[in-house]
């Protein structure tokens, strides 16, 4: 009797295993460090190295998926000898610069070598599991940018393994990561997921009084893909249906036009509502002018 159970045990165990393999599991992980930490989330390793986190276990990964790979598929070898192609032929252009310098502009192609093993490891894993991972990890990142953003939590310095201060924001990166947690908390009938219409609001109005205005024309941006894909297809099998969802967008533009001007005072100086002009005082002039002074010069 005890032999069946250890031999049921290790059916149960294997089964399991191969329904989230390990490359799998490295490349979420990979993938939970950069969403929930950001900026100083990416850069957890061996800075003095050059080392971190994120990108070895992604790349441990893709090469744990590379060595599983089928030995009759051509199409990735054909695949890597023109992405190495690529990078030589752009390594030998342009002699004035250093080689480091080209290195380190092409670095982030590089990534494009693994799109192969990255079809690989996500074709055999649950997408209900990719998704409820970008949504922890949102969610981990809301809990530290809002207070951040309202000068409530102050970046932490530390040395060690973080290469950047702990909770050090990149504006930029950390508005694309609340789009897509915002995607993610919505409802996904497909992957036997309900949306999460709280969180959605609280994302909603981090992303409307944040600091980067690219976020917000790229927030703006999805509403449009929705709506349009919506009408395209009456019943949307990727978000809630348009009501709901509308629901969330405007109780969120009624509370910009009418409670955050009443709160112009306890907005962030950098918010986008400020610099792109929505809400300006005196004490924040100085910020609108530099802020169209940046835009003219990017």
């Amino acid at each position: 009797m005890l032999d069946i159970l250890l031999i049921f045990k290790h059916d149960v165990l294997m089964q399991a295993v191969n329904r989230f393999p390990l490359a799998a599991k490295l490349v979420l992980l990979a993938a939970f460090f950069s969403l929930a930490g950001g900026k100083w989330g990416s850069y957890i390793g061996l800075p003095k190295y050059n080392i971190f986190l994120p990108d070895f276990l992604f790349l441990l990964g893709c090469l744990l998926a590379f060595l599983k790979r089928s030995s009759k598929n051509d199409g990735f070898m054909v695949y890597t000898i023109i992405g190495i192609s690529f990078f030589i032929a752009q390594l030998l252009r342009n002699p004035q610069f250093t080689l480091m310098t080209k290195f380190r502009d092409l670095l982030p192609f590089f990534y494009f070598l693994f799109v192969p093993l990255l079809c690989r490891v996500f074709s055999s894993l649950n997408n209900q599991k990719i998704v409820n991972t970008i949504r922890y990890a949102s969610l981990v990142h809301l809990f530290w940018v809002l207070p951040v953003m309202f000068n409530l939590l102050h970046p932490i310095s530390s040395r060690g393994i973080f290469g950047f201060p702990i909770f050090t924001p990149r504006w930029d990166l950390d508005g694309m990561t609340s789009i897509i947690g915002l995607i993610a908390w919505r409802r996904h009938p497909k992957f036997d997921l309900k949306e999460n219409d709280f969180i959605s609001l609280v994302i909603v109005f981090t992303l409307i009084v944040q600091y980067s205005r690219a976020t917000l024309v790229a927030f703006f941006f999805i509403i449009i893909i929705y709506y349009l894909r919506h009408l395209r297809n009456k019943k949307d099998i990727f978000f809630v249906s348009s009501h709901r969802f509308s629901l969330i967008i405007v109780i969120s533009m009624i509370f910009t036009v009418t409670a955050v001007p009443l709160l112009q005072n306890l907005l962030p100086q950098n918010s986008v509502l400020i610099r792109i002009g929505l809400i300006s005082n005196p004490i924040n002039a100085v910020v609108l002018q530099q802020g169209a002074g940046s835009t003219a010069n990017a």
